[in-house]
């Protein structure tokens, strides 16, 4: 009895790589294997389909690989193969078949931003790039708008050509990822991904333009000193730094620093406060404001301040400059400080009393100025200023004292008004007359307004008369205390102050000025 033994070899059929998809141009290698027998004396067949193919232009045959180094739409089939040889058995069985697919569009990858919606400074951003379909093996690179340097690719956007500057990562799989973990101002404008594979490599197009928008977290800090200006030694100094948070949840800290040296660490308090500062304190300040668990900061402007010595002298002037005058004048007693300071308020005091001067119906104090409407025997004397601010109130040194005298004997010669008001409106007729027991020959009216004396009537709508003038349309720079004037002589002054409105006859007005016992015209006038 004979027992004659078949050995039956088999063909296995793989691609590399395994991509079972590919795209026209790329390059795709078969290797065939005849299990079992070793690689010794083995010639291979290759079939798609029914077909043996051949070696072409395109395609290799080397023990035992197929290589294709283009594919097209042709390539696109079943494949198999089977081995072949002199010896005993002369062949394999077919390998099972592998298909393979060739799209005929090089594919364009797909790239979005996460997250969605508003993306603010210091948040982690991430750029996914993927090729979408069954295809595998691809690297990815991601790029940003650049310069037109030499040897950069650049694409159409927009109707224009942009060059593309690469990014410095990449990372292979399915999809790939670009990660900025805090993105800055910087990293605003426009990505582009692509992707490639093989060691040819294969490319695909550009992806689509993506536009990365990053939010402002906080708007740059504003330092604001208080005291502005010039402070003196011993005054209290307030550093307040402002921000302004574009997103709700954001937490800042705040940093104080003088000549760059810290003054207070990262704080949430937004103020710091230097009490009785010294010479020494003058300098450079900043400060700079921080999202609490990002990166973000950003540094106001630096403000100079100088810590002057001692403490600043008030001056005490008069407006008109009289410091003799009559009975019912109007009066401005002005408290001034060098250096233009900011934030004072002011106390004046007579005849060195040690309380100030109050405020009443005919004595009011606005800003740096104590006004008089009609000044009395008693408010003559010996007046002086002071300055305060700060919560601790920090006090100037008191004036010179400034001396008024007030009589009671009227002047030669009066300035009567027309009408005989302080209020008018624009548009009016308002005559102004110097008038006398001696007449008014050498008397011309006078003014004094924004800190000078001037004439009286010298404006172009001004009518000059032999005792006067009349102003044929008064405007509101006609305000101003008047008086009629001969050498050192002159009578008692009159305020008018212009405003826009209009007027009616109806109730009487406060006199404008001239003799008390003078009949006045009764008017109303009433604000438009």
């Amino acid at each position: 009895c004979v027992c004659v033994c078949v050995v039956r070899l088999w063909a296995v059929l793989t691609l590399q790589p395994d991509w079972t998809s590919v795209f026209t141009g790329e390059t795709v290698t078969l290797r065939c294997q005849v299990q079992g027998a070793g690689d010794t004396d083995w010639r291979y067949r290759w079939y798609r389909g029914e077909t043996q193919v051949h070696q072409t232009d395109s395609s290799t045959r080397d023990e035992g690989r197929y290589t294709i180094s283009s594919v097209s739409y042709y390539h696109s089939g079943d494949y198999t193969c089977e081995g072949v040889r002199s010896g005993n058995p002369s062949h394999s069985d077919r390998s099972s078949p592998v298909t393979l697919t060739v799209s005929g569009v090089r594919p364009r990858p797909v790239l979005t931003v996460s997250p969605l919606g508003q993306i603010f400074e210091g948040d982690s951003v991430t750029l996914h790039c993927e090729v979408t379909g069954a295809s595998t093996g691809w690297r990815y690179y991601w790029y940003r708008t650049g310069q037109s340097w030499a040897g950069l690719d650049n694409v159409r956007y927009n109707d224009r050509r942009v060059y593309l500057q690469p990014l410095s990562d990449s990372s292979s799989g399915a999809g790939g990822n670009f990660t900025i973990s805090a993105v800055t101002g910087t990293h605003r404008g426009l990505y582009w991904c692509r992707a490639e594979r093989g060691d040819a490599p294969y490319y695909t197009q550009y992806s689509g333009a993506v536009t990365l928008t990053v939010s402002e977290l906080f708007s740059r800090p504003t330092l604001t000193v208080s005291p502005a200006g010039s402070v003196w030694e011993g005054e209290t100094v307030t550093l307040q730094c402002d921000t302004e948070a574009h997103r709700a949840d954001t937490q800042l800290s705040y940093t104080f620093t003088r000549d760059t040296e810290t003054l207070r660490a990262a704080a949430a308090q937004s103020q710091h406060i230097v009490p009785a500062v010294t010479r020494g304190d003058s300098g450079l300040y900043q400060c700079e404001a921080q999202a609490e668990g990002t990166s973000v900061k950003r540094w106001s402007d630096a403000v100079w301040v100088t810590v002057s010595e001692g403490r600043p002298a008030a001056t005490l002037t008069v407006e008109p400059p009289w410091r003799q005058l009559y009975a019912l004048e109007p009066v401005s007693l002005r408290c001034g400080l060098s250096g233009a300071p900011t934030g004072w308020t002011y106390r004046w005091y007579r005849d060195g009393s040690p309380t100030a001067v109050s405020q009443t119906d005919g004595h009011t104090m606005t800003g740096d100025r104590l006004s008089i409407t009609a000044v009395s025997v008693s408010d003559g004397g010996q007046y002086q200023c002071e300055g305060m601010r700060g919560s601790k109130s920090f006090v100037s040194q008191r004036s010179d004292g400034l001396n008024l005298s007030i009589s009671e004997l009227l002047p030669r010669v009066s300035l009567t008004v027309d009408p005989p008001r302080v209020q008018h409106f624009t548009g009016s007729v308002v005559t102004l007359k110097c008038g006398g027991p001696g007449g008014s020959a050498g008397w011309t009216v006078k003014r004094y307004t924004k800190g000078q004396v001037e004439p009286g009537c010298s404006s172009h709508r001004e009518e000059t008369t032999a005792d006067g003038c009349v102003i044929r349309y008064t405007s509101e720079s006609d305000s101003g205390v008047y008086w009629c004037q001969s050498g050192a002589e002159r009578s008692s002054a009159v305020t008018l102050r212009v405003t826009g409105g209009t007027e009616r006859q109806g109730v009487a007005t406060q006199p404008a000025g001239g003799a008390p016992h003078h009949p006045w015209r009764v008017s109303v006038c009433v604000k438009a």
